[in-house]
């Protein structure tokens, strides 16, 4: 019977993600995007100061 709760709880750890990390890599991915949209506005408002 101790084998058999082993066995089951090797099996649940390799099952996949969980649900705080995959929050933690979605709150990265939209930090990064946020930080990457406003250097891109920035680019584009120094390069049409520029033009003009």
């Amino acid at each position: 019977m101790d084998n058999s709760i082993e066995i089951q709880a090797e099996q649940k750890k390799d099952t996949g993600f969980t649900l705080v990390e995959l929050l933690i890599v979605i709150v990265i991915l939209g930090i990064l995007a946020t930080v990457t949209v406003f250097a891109v506005r920035g680019i584009t408002d120094q390069g049409q100061t520029s033009a003009c």
